[in-house]
């Protein structure tokens, strides 16, 4: 993606418009079963970071790969995603399209040879400070991307992982909201909490992530602010 670097300050009679920021990332590493899944997500933000929501994205990827959904619009994120699976090992690239823009990535298919066996949680998203609930919105930003996955000895995600993960606050005087999805089961390997929020303040607070039989994860500190 170009950027231009123009300051525009308003005297011209038309400032060029600032080209959308979009990241396209693949996450998983599923095996070439033809059930098991690794997710493809692209993300568009304006140049101001505001995330584009409605905008049409079409995905591909060739043979014998397969989607879930080919034709997918931006959620109020500014994310669009689907699901990629295999039949064969090896390496497949996923391409998706926007407006007259196309992206790729390439998404890793291992042999399903032995059962991977979960021993280990890990957060795959830290939060930063954010303010207490009712004072910002249940889905504050940067607890909504809170994902935690399921890895097996060697650190790989364990796809066929559908573990119970429960999430709570350490280290400080902070807790969960009661509003607050505390505790889901993983899918593919990885479980998403997109509505956390904080009830009470505090500082350098820490998320725990356990689940019956595994190696919690504790996340990075982050402060509960009014």
């Amino acid at each position: 993606m170009r950027f231009l670097p123009v300051l525009c300050l308003g005297l011209l009679a038309a400032c060029p418009a600032q080209e959308d920021m979009v990241s396209f990332v693949a996450e998983g590493s599923p095996l070439a079963d033809g059930t098991s899944t690794a997710e493809v997500r692209l993300t568009v933000t304006s140049a101001s970071g505001a995330p584009r929501e409605g905008s049409a994205v079409r995905f591909e990827v060739p043979s014998p790969g397969a989607l879930s959904e080919g034709e997918v619009l931006t959620d109020a994120a500014g994310v669009a995603s689907t699901r990629v699976s295999s039949t064969q090992p090896g390496t497949l690239t996923v391409t998706a399209t926007l407006e007259d823009e196309t992206y790729t990535v390439d998404v890793s298919f291992h042999a399903p040879h032995q059962q991977q066996q979960a021993s280990a949680l890990r957060f795959e998203a830290q939060p930063a400070e954010v303010r207490v609930y009712p004072n910002a919105v249940l889905r504050d930003a940067s607890l909504q991307a809170i994902r935690v996955t399921v890895r097996d000895g060697e650190g790989r995600v364990v796809t066929s992982s559908s573990a119970q993960v429960s999430i709570a606050v350490e280290s400080c005087g902070a807790a969960l909201h009661s509003s607050s999805l505390s505790a889901l089961a993983a899918q593919d390997g990885t479980a998403s909490f997109g509505g956390l929020a904080l009830g009470s303040t505090g500082t350098g607070c820490r998320l725990r992530a356990s689940s019956t039989g595994l190696a919690a994860a504790v996340s990075e500190p982050f402060d509960v602010v009014p």
